[in-house]
């Protein structure tokens, strides 16, 4: 098994059964009605995480809206 197959299968197991979050390979995005619901949802998320780097320069946090391209998602 190679260690891009192992990032994916340990980042689909981290969020799964999670309402609001989608995965695209090392890639969280986190949608919610409201700001009260992200940060519960943002939560639980890291409740969940082992051993996750969360880089500040390389996140968004409170966007009203994001450009983000999935060619052949199954979601």
């Amino acid at each position: 098994m190679n260690s891009a197959a192992t990032l994916n299968r340990a980042v689909k197991m981290l969020v799964r059964g999670m309402n609001h979050v989608v995965d695209y390979v090392e890639d969280l995005l986190v949608d919610t009605p409201t700001w009260e619901d992200i940060v519960g949802t943002l939560r639980e998320l890291f409740r969940r995480q082992v051993n996750i780097i969360v880089r500040p320069r390389q996140h968004v946090l409170g966007a009203k809206m994001i450009d983000f391209l999935v060619i052949g998602s199954e979601r």
